[in-house]
């Protein structure tokens, strides 16, 4: 998946608060969304350091997300990228759909 994928799936999950909550390596591979633990670390990285994310708390190899926010930056990412907001959306659904089967 590229960096704008991933980036865009942080971003969406930590404004809803749910999916990443206490998120480690084997939690991310269960969720099975098309990339790796580094992958993921190292975009929360880039979030946090280009300003579109609060930094979340690392312990034990976990990232805990209770105390990370959307900063106004990350806010307008996720505005203007409709096209991956979209898509995203019916992946989502599809992935659920197919849990259903």
């Amino acid at each position: 998946m590229n960096k704008e994928k991933i980036r865009f799936v942080i971003l969406k999950e930590t404004e809803s608060g749910e999916l990443f909550n206490n998120i480690d390596e084997e939690k991310l591979m269960q969720l099975d969304l098309g990339f790796n633990w580094k992958e993921f670390e190292d975009q929360v990285g880039y979030l946090v350091q280009a300003g579109y994310l609060t930094k979340p708390f690392y312990a034990d190899d976990t990232i805990y997300y209770f105390n990370s926010v959307l900063t106004e930056k990350g806010e307008k990412y996720l505005k203007d990228n409709k096209l991956n907001k979209k898509a995203y959306r019916v992946a989502k659904e599809i992935k659920e759909w197919l849990s259903l089967l």
